[in-house]
This record gives C-alpha cells, sequence and structure tokens, in this order.
C-alpha cells in the first residue's frame, strides 16, 4: 500500500506522485517537510472483501481513544467518493456503529494530544 496519484505529494513538490508507503517519509525529508511529531503505535492493514471495504487497525496510547479502527472505501471521483460515503454510512447503521465514529483523522487526534489548546 501507499499513495497512488497523489495530490498532496504534488502540491508539496513531488515530481512523483505514486509512492510506495516505505518511501513516503524519505520523500517528504528529501522535499525539506520534517517530522514533526511520530505516531507511536501499532497500524494493522486489511481489506475486507466480503463487505468491499478496507480497514486499518490502530493502537497508540496517547490519543483519547487508544484503540481505533479505521473503516474506508476509495472513489477516483468526487461523484463516486458521495456513492462511497453513503455506503459507509449504510455499514455505520447496519452494524449499530453510529454513536462510536470518531470523525477526526488519527493525524488530527495526535496534534490534538500532542498540542493541547489553552
Amino acid at each position: 500500500m501507499g499513495f497512488t496519484d497523489s495530490r498532496i505529494l504534488e502540491k508539496l513538490g513531488s515530481q512523483n506522485r505514486t509512492l510506495p508507503r516505505n518511501k513516503i517519509s524519505a520523500e517528504l525529508k528529501k522535499l525539506g517537510h520534517q517530522r514533526f511529531m511520530s505516531w507511536r503505535g501499532a497500524d494493522f492493514f486489511g481489506d475486507y472483501k466480503p463487505l468491499d471495504v478496507s480497514m486499518k487497525l490502530m493502537t497508540c496510547r496517547t490519543l483519547r481513544w487508544p484503540v481505533l479502527v479505521e473503516i474506508e472505501k476509495s472513489a477516483k471521483s468526487k461523484k463516486e467518493a458521495l456513492v462511497r460515503e453513503n455506503e459507509l454510512r449504510s455499514f455505520c447503521d447496519r452494524f449499530g456503529l453510529n454513536d462510536r465514529l470518531v470523525r477526526e483523522e488519527p493525524p488530527t487526534l495526535l496534534y490534538e494530544a500532542r498540542f493541547p489548546q489553552k
């Protein structure tokens, strides 16, 4: 896994918009973007074909919620993204997950934990 056709990498000045996961940090460093916080925990990735979702299990004691499961679907266009979002909403309804949703991305949660607003 990694980034495929990443607009973010392009905006940051990379000539390579497609990189495997293990090359992303080196590319960002090459572009002059140093790490300002790091993730201390575990990530496990996988696809669950019967429900057509990608899943990621994350653990990080620093976060407000130290164990997170991210459930994702990919899209190639904004129109397709809206369809996938509705599929994920149905998924959450079907499995009773609506009261357990965390809308912030893990890096945002990490930032909030490391740099709390006073």
